[in-house]
């Protein structure tokens, strides 16, 4: 009898954010390593009224369990952190339960507060707050084992007194098959409605709800290059930002674009001629946790990348499969791009080795990783 495997989240589903590719992922690449996987999430309000499987692209091989909270998060937005918590604490009650009855065998989670409540679990950890207090420590001790994104993070937290011997490194992943498509570039851009006869720059992600993805350093490197020949696309806006961009460029070689189902990113991708992850080092989030799941489609896609020469990313890019350049350097990016543009050999190189190297970063085998210390 397979064991049972509860993921607990406390997020809506589906999301418009990169973690909700991540968990569903995860579930999905759970599954196939022989557990009987459970999703368990609070039911509130939806704002994307399609099937979580459907939205994802990901095979219905396990359950996801919603339960019956108060969304006081949709309902009393002016009270914040209040509505978050209250609604948070109905959750975790209910899941407590929930797992007490399913008979659950191990219990995963990304939530640090989940874990406070809960005991004999694993934590999935994306970042270290700027200001540790003494319920993050609680909850790194009391998780079983703790699986971070990058290897600056298990020092950092080894810092903070953890030992270093639970800490797994596990950064980000992509699905191959998903990511992996035939489509000519010329057919991607007729399908996309794009121009055959601009080089285009594209990201994929959030705007600004975060200031250090750099999408500012990208729109400054727009001025600054030819306009006639470059066209900067932009995917994943929402109407405040498209507004707040053009309140603050006149930009005619630049197209912003609304955030776009996963499932059509691979074929955007393709239709780029360079594709650029431009955060900044700002933030430790940016330099030292962050794994961007963007990164590792861009390195699938077989599209040369250009990216910020920061720590994190460094740990899985170098100048053998990408162009970095000096983060927060608009001029620096365009540099990069000018590299990537007049050499073919080189981006032949970097396509080649990228593709190679995605292969070692795909759920299935974060899964496997994760699976064999949680078992053991």
């Amino acid at each position: 009898m397979k064991k049972k495997l509860a993921y607990i989240a406390f997020v809506r589903m589906p999301t418009e954010k990169a973690h909700g590719i991540q968990i569903m992922k995860m579930c999905e690449a759970f599954s196939l390593h022989e557990l009987d996987v459970e999703l368990v999430i609070p039911k509130r309000k939806k704002l994307i009224k399609v099937s979580v499987f459907v939205y994802y692209s990901v095979k219905k091989l396990f359950r996801v369990t919603q339960l019956p909270v108060v969304d006081l998060i949709s309902r009393s937005k002016k009270f914040g952190k209040i509505s978050y918590i209250l609604t948070f604490l109905q959750f975790i009650f209910l899941a407590k339960i929930h797992i007490f009855f399913k008979k659950s065998n191990y219990i995963y989670t990304r939530d640090e507060w989940v874990g406070f409540f809960l005991k004999n679990y694993f934590l999935e950890l994306h970042r270290i707050s700027e200001n540790v207090r003494f319920f993050h420590k609680r909850a790194w001790k009391k998780a079983k084992k703790i699986f971070v994104l990058t290897q600056l993070m298990k020092e950092d937290l080894i810092k903070y007194g953890v030992d270093g011997r639970k800490i797994h490194v596990s950064p980000d992943g992509v699905d191959l098959e998903q990511f992996t498509i035939s489509l000519s570039k010329e057919d991607a851009r007729k399908k996309l409605n794009l121009p055959y006869d601009k080089t285009i720059v594209m990201y994929t992600g959030s705007f600004y709800m975060y200031k250090w993805k750099g999408v500012d350093v990208l729109l400054e490197a727009a001025k600054r290059i030819d306009e006639d020949r470059y066209l900067f696309v932009l995917v994943g806006a929402n109407k405040d930002e498209v507004s707040q961009i053009k309140r603050k460029y006149s930009l005619t070689n630049v197209l912003l674009l609304p955030h776009q189902p996963h499932k059509d990113i691979p074929v955007f991708l393709k239709a780029a001629d360079v594709l650029v992850l431009p955060n900044t080092d700002s933030d430790a989030i940016s330099s030292r946790y962050t794994s961007p799941l963007k990164l590792f489609e861009y390195m699938a896609s077989g599209v040369p990348i250009l990216a910020s020469n920061i720590p994190s990313i460094r740990e899985v890019l170098d100048n053998s499969n990408a162009v970095l350049f000096e983060p927060g350097s608009s001029k620096a990016l365009v540099s990069g791009l000018k590299t990537l543009i007049s050499d073919g050999e080189l981006v032949s190189g970097l396509v080649k080795q990228a593709k190679e190297d995605v292969l070692e970063y795909t759920w299935h085998k974060r899964a496997g990783l994760v699976f064999l210390e949680v078992v053991t």
